[in-house]
């Protein structure tokens, strides 16, 4: 490829407590280390879930 953008990547992560049966907050070690990938949004980005 010519450096042209050829293909990208959205993840959305959700954790589950088997045992409330119900979506919680991540413990905090696992979401600081999935904050630190988090990217800035290129400009060429759609929109954004927001909650």
């Amino acid at each position: 490829m010519d450096g042209a953008l050829v293909a990208t990547e959205e993840i959305m992560a959700l954790h589950v407590d088997q045992q409330q049966g119900r979506a919680v907050a991540f413990p905090k070690d696992v979401a600081a280390s999935l904050a630190a990938e988090v990217e800035e949004v290129p400009d060429y980005a759609g929109r954004a879930i927001s909650g």
